[in-house]
């Protein structure tokens, strides 16, 4: 049987896998259509890392969904927040772009409070009543 905390974990990694994957393949659909403009990053770079990070929270959320994993998911997400601010710092050359860093901070500290507080275990989590993992 696997908790709530473990069930809310896999949906969220699982979402996170789906949302990158479609970013990826977007990235591929439109290189052609973006060829001649002038863009920071390549797109297939772009696109290549999106599909990797895809692939690698789908399966993060099928390893946690048949009970393994569970202390590679806060090394995966805080990877993947690091990638998305190296891109930012990269890629991004319009101002309103950047003016939006305060918001995407306060997305990734609460991105990655979310999954510290999902993978911590019932014991720490204060006794509220949730068993353990079998």
């Amino acid at each position: 049987m696997v908790s709530r905390r473990k069930r809310v974990l896999i949906w969220l990694f699982f979402l996170t896998g789906l949302a990158n994957l479609i970013r990826g393949i977007l990235a591929f659909l439109l290189r052609d259509a973006l060829a001649g403009w002038s863009l920071s990053l390549p797109l297939p770079l772009l696109g290549g890392l999106y599909l990797l990070f895809g692939l690698a929270f789908l399966l993060m959320a099928l390893l946690l969904r048949f009970g393994g994993g569970l202390s590679w998911a806060l090394p995966l997400a805080a990877v993947y927040q690091l990638a998305l601010w190296v891109i930012r710092w990269l890629g991004y050359r319009s101002a309103y772009a950047r003016s939006l860093g305060a918001r995407d901070l306060l997305l990734t500290g609460l991105f990655l409070a979310l999954v510290v507080i999902l993978t911590r275990s019932p014991a720490s989590a204060g006794g509220r009543g949730e068993k353990p993992d079998v």
